[in-house]
């Protein structure tokens, strides 16, 4: 009996397939044999790493960048998700942000987090919620065109129709839009600042009207407010700007509060 000639063919182009694939195996250079060490990545101005990532047969992977990187220690922090690094190229001193948008600088909580910076918490809306803290209403961080380090995070809190007094049942809920904050940060690149790892956040409304802001400040020293300007110890002063029309914001630390309104 002859075999199918259809089952040959398929049998015939299985093996060439198989063929086909051990060639290409061996002709790919073994990339990984060929990265660059902790040193040569670090001192680099290219990404050599992420370079040699995206030349695998698949493309980037977990897997390749299992054995170069540490151990992602973000669950073992008080703030729970981890933290995006920001600062001038090739500075040493970073600041961190926290990748759902709750503050810069936060304490770690664990004597394995090396604290820098003085950490600041935001707030939103009218019961002053930490921003980014539903998962469900956060956004994933974005970088401004694909590739700017300027990080946008946005985060939905809407705020109550009604706040004051108690209501009738049957009083009519007004259909509100719900307000979606925006988040921009991004680390200073001039030279002064960059040295002391300042970042700029910008906060904004995305959707609705009604925006309220309130920035808690924990200082390692003494701040105090002077001249429209809050300053340590040292007379380093914190800057705040707010644009018109994104509501009230609100400056508090232990032991003083302030509540600014945005001015024409």
């Amino acid at each position: 009996m002859r075999p199918c000639p259809v089952f040959s063919t398929l049998k015939l182009l299985s093996c060439w397939s198989w063929f086909l694939a051990v060639a290409v195996a061996r002709a790919e250079p073994n990339v990984e044999g060929t990265l660059a060490t902790f040193q040569e990545a670090m001192a680099s101005k290219q990404d050599l790493w992420g370079l040699a990532a995206m030349k695998q047969r698949n493309g980037a992977s977990y897997e390749f960048f299992e054995k170069l990187l540490p151990p992602l220690r973000y669950v073992n922090a008080a703030f729970h998700y981890y933290p995006i690094p920001l600062s001038a190229p090739n500075n040493p001193v970073k600041a961190r942000l926290i990748s759902n948008g709750s503050g810069v600088n936060l304490a770690g909580g664990a004597r394995s987090w090396n604290d820098v910076g003085t950490p600041v918490t935001f707030h939103v809306g009218p019961d002053e919620f930490v921003f980014g803290s539903l998962r469900e209403r956060l956004e994933q961080p974005t970088l401004a065109e694909g590739w700017l380090p300027i990080v946008e995070i946005r985060y939905r809190h809407p705020s109550p129709a009604y706040t004051d007094g108690p209501l009738p049942l049957d009083h009519p809920i007004p259909n509100l839009v719900p307000e979606v904050y925006r988040l921009e940060a991004f680390a200073s690149t001039d030279s002064v600042l960059a040295s002391n790892g300042v970042v700029f956040v910008k906060f904004d409304l995305a959707q609705g009207t009604n925006g309220l802001l309130a920035v808690e400040i924990a200082p390692k020293g003494h701040l105090r407010f002077v001249e429209g300007k809050v300053v340590n110890d040292t007379g380093a002063c914190w800057r705040f700007s707010i644009p018109i029309g994104a509501g009230s914001v609100s400056l508090r630390w232990p032991g003083f509060g302030l509540e600014l309104q945005p001015h024409c």
